[in-house]
């Protein structure tokens, strides 16, 4: 029975448990899963990227099997705009970017395997991708006193602003932060010796940075200065006007922006921003000049200093220039005496030459010598040489050439006798015991050789004449002081080259006779001529030294290369000198009793240094389109100075102009330049300028009735003293006298302006 009971109660609890378990088979699922976020974008952002995590539960469908409905919409003032979704999803993150900023809300919703969908869980949050406004204002300063750079700009107005963060970068290196801070200012303390560029930003709440403040080339702070690497002044220099180029290194600047400050000689500061200083009409002797450099950032640089000299003058002229022929080697040994130079020193000498006849000197030399001897090889048996030397200073400035020094390479006929009706060969007249008596025409055909011995007396009788087509005539020798004497006993005799001729004299004296070159070479050294003439006309190339005319006349046409070192004129029978189509140089010109100086007409240019004129009635005279420059000395004068015209310029330096009438008379759209300590002194007028330019610079004018009488001119008046004048300028435009430009000192006159 035990066992029946046993048995019924096991069926009992079967039929029980069987009837649970069927009551839960029967249950419906009506409880939707739960989603929860893990991961959110902060509510306000400033990253376009943002990403959402969850996780979902739910009480019957395991987490792998529950999906998910999510979206991310654009909230627009009351409405929404689905802009992303997904569904039936089983991810439990998503990654999206926001092309834009704004208000967004992000929605999600769980489904369970019954169906079961939770309500939507939403987050809103806001995505800033607008940066604050860029800083305005922002300025950089050094402090050289403290060593500090200080930069400040103006604040942004914007509300959601954060903070400014600072850049720098040093020598054009990558840009790295140096500071945060919520000031409108910051201070940095750099090193020296390096270029710093400096930027600031403004950052937002979220992270957001705006533009830089400006163009990173306005805020370069330099703290180096700039430096001269080089300086190219010449040591010497043969020029009055002196250009001098400049190598200059800065850290930012490089060669521009820099200014440069100089002074010479201990004078007044300069500046200029050109790389190239000009320094103009510097006196001769050694010159010193500071300079300085200041760049854009202002830093100065140490003074440098360097030194010069100017040296304009030539050495002296060679002498006593000799040429040994040596027929066996058949080369001439030349040999002179020493030149001299005071200013720069000698360097040494050129030695020229030529074959007669040819057109252009040869140097033999490619650097100067510096010895006073000099060996010639090949010089040819029946061939004329002609030789010059010229001193060459350190500045470069070489001298006038010597007198040159005929070499014939052959054999010379000497004739003995004393009465010359025709000479046939290359020949020698040497004997001074008798005077040689020429007769009729003597013609020297090309390249045919006359040689006159120093000593040797010549007469031309009537009708008598020399004549050189092509040949040369050599007078005198260097090495002898003895006098050649040439006179005239009848009427119009004349020496005359033509056809590319060479006349060479050297110790003579010429009366009565005339001397005419025509096409042709001269040398004539220490040559005295009285009452007769010399006439120059297409000359190649012509050399004077030391010549003194006494009732002569001196005319000289188509003439390129004329120089005369030396050079008096006395009792001239109406003009001492007349010059025409040519370029004449003078050194050293002595003009006394005579009625008129110098004609100086078509296209001519005559320069003339050291003179000494007295006792002269009219001095110059200068027209047609020519120019006559005076440097150094006086002129004393009866009635009139120099009187310019048709379009004619002349320049006076260093001169003290004296006497009657006019001092200097301008007019018909001429130029008158008078400078370097020039005084005008005693006349009726001083200067008389009619539609004309007058430029004076450093001028003395005194003791005039009238200084200077302007008439329809222009002028250019600087550092100008008009003392003890009746009538100091007497103008009919004193505006334009009194303009800045001009620079007018009066000083003891009756009246001082006359309009």
């Amino acid at each position: 029975m035990k066992s029946i009971k046993i048995i019924m109660i096991s069926l009992v609890i079967t039929i029980i448990f069987l009837s649970l378990i069927s009551c839960e088979k029967g249950r419906v699922d009506v409880n939707p899963p739960t989603v929860s976020l893990l991961s959110t974008p902060p509510s306000k952002t400033g990253t376009s990227t943002v990403v959402f995590e969850w996780k979902g539960e739910d009480d019957t469908t395991p987490a792998t099997e529950i999906r998910y409905y999510f979206s991310v919409s654009a909230v627009k003032e009351r409405n929404k705009e689905c802009i992303y979704s997904a569904t039936n999803s089983s991810a439990t993150s998503v990654s999206y970017h926001f092309p834009s900023g704004g208000k967004y809300r992000f929605e999600i919703s769980a489904k369970d395997t019954k169906g079961n969908i939770s309500k939507p869980l939403s987050y809103d949050f806001t995505i800033d991708l607008t940066p604050p406004s860029t800083p305005e204002g922002f300025m950089v300063s050094y402090d050289r006193n403290e060593g500090r750079i200080n930069m400040k700009w103006e604040a942004v107005s914007d509300e959601d602003l954060a903070h400014y963060k600072v850049y720098r970068s040093i020598d054009n290196e990558k840009f790295e932060c140096i500071g945060i801070t919520s000031d409108t200012h910051f201070e940095d303390l750099p090193s020296t010796n390096h270029i710093f560029v400096y930027k600031v930003s403004a950052v937002d709440d979220v992270g957001n940075e705006s533009a830089f403040s400006k163009p990173i080339e306005e805020n370069l702070i330099d703290v180096s200065p700039p430096r001269i690497l080089y300086a190219r002044f010449p040591k010497f220099a043969n020029k009055t006007n002196v250009d001098v180029v400049l190598g200059i290194m800065d850290n930012i600047d490089r060669d521009k922006n820099i200014e440069v400050f100089y002074r010479l000689d201990s004078g007044s500061e300069y500046s200029t921003l050109l790389k190239r200083l000009s320094f103009q009409n510097l006196h001769n002797g050694k010159h010193t000049v500071e300079i300085w450099l200041r760049d854009s950032s202002g830093n100065t640089s140490p003074h440098y200093e360097y030194s010069f000299m100017i040296d304009t003058k030539k050495p002296t002229t060679v002498k006593n220039l000799s040429a040994t022929y040596d027929v066996d080697n058949e080369d001439v040994v030349l040999k002179w005496d020493e030149a001299k130079d005071t200013d720069s020193g000698l360097e040494g000498y050129n030695v020229y030459g030529k074959i007669i006849g040819e057109k252009e000197w040869q140097k033999f030399n490619v650097s100067p010598i510096k010895s006073t001897h000099f060996k010639v090889p090949g010089i040819g048996d029946g061939e004329v040489y002609q030789f010059a030397i010229a001193g060459v200073d350190k500045a470069g400035n070489e001298g006038i050439m010597s007198s040159p020094s005929l070499m014939f390479g052959g054999k010379l006929e000497q004739i003995r006798e004393h009465e010359i009706e025709g000479i046939n060969e290359n020949a020698e007249l040497s004997d001074t015991t008798l005077p040689y008596r020429m007769k009729g025409v003597i013609r020297l055909k090309e390249g045919q050789f006359l040689q006159i011995d120093p000593g040797v007396h010549i007469i031309f009788e009537k009708g008598a004449r020399i004549i050189l087509n092509g040949g040369i005539l050599k007078i005198g020798s260097l090495g002898s002081s003895d006098v050649v004497e040439i006179e005239g006993k009848a009427s119009s005799p004349e020496i005359c080259g033509e056809n590319d001729s060479a006349l060479w004299f050297k110790n003579v004296k010429l009366s009565s006779i005339g001397l005419r070159m025509n096409d042709s070479k001269c040398i004539l050294d220490n040559v005295q001529i009285s009452n007769g003439y010399i006439e120059m006309n297409e000359d190649k190339k012509v050399s004077i030294n030391s010549m003194c005319m006494n009732g002569s006349s001196l005319h000289i046409s188509n003439c390129q290369d004329v120089n005369i070192e030396d050079m008096e004129i006395s009792s001239a029978p109406s003009l001492g000198m007349i010059v025409s189509r040519s370029n004449l140089r003078i050194e050293g010109l002595k003009i006394k009793g005579t009625n008129e100086g110098i004609e100086v007409k078509e296209l001519s240019k005559v320069e003339i240094t050291d003179v000494d004129i007295k006792n002269v009635k009219n001095f110059a005279d200068v027209s047609e389109l020519s120019s006559l420059s005076i440097t150094n000395g006086r002129i004393q004068i009866n009635e009139n100075g120099i009187s310019i015209k048709n379009t004619s310029k002349v320049q006076v330096r260093n001169i003290q102009l004296s006497g009657g009438t006019i001092g200097i008379k301008a007019s018909g759209d001429s130029s008158v330049s008078l400078s370097a300590n020039t005084t005008i002194s005693s006349f009726i007028t001083a200067l008389s300028i009619f539609d004309s330019n007058l430029m004076l610079n450093g001028v003395n004018i005194v003791k005039s009735k009238t200084g200077i009488l302007l008439r329809n001119s222009y002028n250019s008046l600087k550092n100008v003293r008009l003392v003890n004048n009746t009538i100091a300028i007497d103008t009919d435009d004193i505006p334009d006298l009194l303009k800045e430009k001009n620079e007018l000192h009066f000083s003891n006159n009756e009246e001082d302006i006359l309009h």
